[in-house]
């Protein structure tokens, strides 16, 4: 046996070749003698070079006449590996032909591999007919441009490996698969409370879901296992230890898995029956409303300022026009008139009161007979 070294390839070669002519026999039987032409020939870099061209075209005669097979084959391909559906919902399968058109197709089938192997449809493109297996009748929608297929109302029993096979018109076959985990939607939850003189207990509940999981938040911010609260191990419940005023807020909960979610929300206070909220529900009104009765009652005395600014102002032009001795007969008319407004702010008689200027305003409707 004759083993070629890769670091030197012509000159093991060449050995290899011219040591397999000798000992053996010519065509007379007699045998080869290691001086034979033919041998010397291979021995010579002449002749192992020869060899070798040949060789080496062969094998590229080869792999040309591969590749051009492989090129006239259609290929196809899935876009995800793996897929999520819901129950009662459609699943869409993206396909697509890498290479070649579907007009060089034959035909294209979806498989579903759950233990056993079970055929959904096969699609002969000549003649555009459709097999379908009775079970998934009316539950399948095909693309024959690129081979996508939609499974219409999804079940559990769904789950497993797809399959999709395509065959070309040479009878070139080839194949692409994903992985399907079908998924029971998340229902809404709710949050049955229950207290005790030392404790209280949330526990969130929703009827349907797969691969549920819970997670808690208090006014917002995340809450997790501590001093004061204890969050169970599946995560439905949680615990408040050692209540006090800082245990009531707004609780919620979110139920999780990987197609949806659902959340919903309980607050705990006074008036939902949690005692230890109320004093804490009153201090925080009074807060919330002091400031709200300090802006009022500063209005209300900005307002009664104005007023009697207003009232001051005006009876003392109408007391200057009335006791103003030296207005001429032609201005009568105008300080009656002025008087009987006086009346009209003062409710009743009122003692006489010094003006502005040191003169005597007289009292009620006596200052306005004065003028006539």
């Amino acid at each position: 046996m004759c083993n070629l070294d890769s670091t030197n390839f012509p000159t093991t070669f060449s050995t290899c070749q011219s040591a397999s002519l000798v000992g053996a026999r010519d065509a007379r039987g007699g045998l080869i003698p290691p001086e034979h032409p033919m041998v010397e020939e291979l021995r010579s870099p002449v002749g192992s070079g020869a060899v070798m061209l040949h060789s080496w075209l062969a094998v590229m005669v080869l792999q040309l006449f591969l590749l051009a097979e492989v090129g006239r084959s259609v290929q196809v391909r899935l876009k995800d590996d793996r897929l999520y559906g819901i129950v009662g919902r459609p699943l869409q399968f993206d396909a697509e032909y890498t290479r070649g058109s579907w007009r060089d197709i034959y035909s294209v089938t979806w498989k579903l591999k759950r233990g056993v192997s079970l055929r959904l449809f096969q699609y002969v493109m000549k003649g555009d007919k459709m097999y379908m297996t009775p079970a998934y009748r009316g539950r399948v929608r095909f693309q024959q441009e690129n081979g996508s297929m939609v499974l219409l109302n999804v079940t559990m029993q769904d789950n497993g490996t797809y399959f999709i096979t395509v065959i070309d018109t040479e009878g070139s076959e080839q194949k692409a698969s994903t992985q399907v985990q079908v998924y029971d939607a998340v229902s809404r939850p709710v949050i049955v409370a229950s207290q005790n003189s030392h404790n209280a207990t949330l526990r969130c509940l929703a009827q349907q879901g797969t691969e549920l999981r819970y997670h808690w938040l208090k006014d917002g911010q995340d809450l997790v296992s501590s001093n004061v609260s204890v969050v169970s191990g599946d995560g439905h419940s949680l615990s408040l230890l050692s209540l006090t005023s800082t245990s009531c807020g707004v609780y919620t909960c979110f139920v999780t898995n990987t197609v949806s979610q659902e959340s919903v929300n309980k607050t705990l206070s006074g008036a939902n029956g949690f005692t230890y909220c109320r004093e804490e529900d009153s201090g925080t009104k009074r807060k919330t409303y002091t400031p709200i009765i300090m802006i009022v009652g500063v209005l209300c005395l900005l307002l009664a300022a104005c007023i009697y600014q207003l009232v001051r102002g005006k009876v003392e032009s109408v007391a200057r026009g009335c006791g103003d001795q030296r207005a001429g007969p032609h201005d009568t008319h105008h300080r009656l008139s002025d008087c009987r407004e006086l009346e009209s702010f003062l409710s009743s008689p009122v003692s006489p009161e010094s003006s502005g200027n040191g003169t005597v305003v007289p009292t009620g409707s006596k200052a306005c007979s004065q003028i006539t």
